[in-house]
């Protein structure tokens, strides 16, 4: 599979300037939230242009924001300094970059919002969300789960729309298959749900337990 991050650097503003907070990001916001804790470190894997790591900031101790496009995290730097939320930092890279080797076990939570279907191996990216986290760890994570779209769509029109350049490289898990990489990652699964029908992200919440 080809990187996305010429794809993500080539859209940014756009994706930047699309981002729509209505009642159910709102939502998603406070659950995050009340999950998290004032004094969690969490880490916010694929951070884009950072609206949900600066709007989780304020409740929480510290986010650190990932994402592997240049441009995203130029604007995600540009939107902390504007807003001054100081307990915000951003690296360009990608999760498995050996610079995080180091943090290992130190984060309370991870967040990945819409990363899972874009990375090469999701199941091995779970297993450095876990590698990452602390014992009792929390993993909020949402992802469409393309395998479980209607054939016309995995078949005719993403393709279509890659071939033209408006879709990015992808990867094909159902639900289940979300379920039990999760699990297989040393997880356990403490929800799987779909908050909003129209944004077709399956939801995960889940903890590394406290003793392997």
């Amino acid at each position: 599979m080809t990187s996305p991050s010429p794809f993500f650097n080539r859209i940014a503003h756009k994706y930047d300037a699309s981002v729509k907070k209505g009642p159910n990001y709102a939502a998603r916001i406070q659950r995050c939230a009340q999950w998290l804790g004032p004094h969690a470190n969490v880490l916010d894997a694929g951070c884009a242009s950072a609206h949900i790591t600066l709007d989780l900031a304020p409740h929480v101790a510290h986010i650190h924001g990932v994402d592997i496009a240049q441009t995203l995290i130029q604007l995600a730097q540009q939107r902390a300094a504007q807003q001054r939320i100081n307990n915000a930092r951003f690296s360009r890279a990608s999760i498995d970059d050996p610079q995080f080797d180091h943090l290992a076990g130190t984060f309370d939570a991870v967040t990945c919002f819409s990363l899972l279907h874009l990375v090469d191996d999701p199941a091995a990216t779970l297993r450095r969300f876990h590698h990452l986290l602390k014992p009792n760890g929390q993993l909020i994570l949402e992802a469409p789960c393309l395998a479980d779209f209607s054939l016309p769509l995995r078949a005719l029109i993403i393709p279509l729309m890659q071939w033209i350049g408006k879709a990015p490289p992808l990867v094909y898990f159902s639900v289940p298959q979300l379920e039990q990489m999760t699990r297989d990652a040393g997880f356990d699964l403490l929800e799987s749900t779909i908050y909003n029908p129209k944004s077709s992200q399956q939801a995960l919440h889940a903890r590394k337990p406290a003793t392997p």
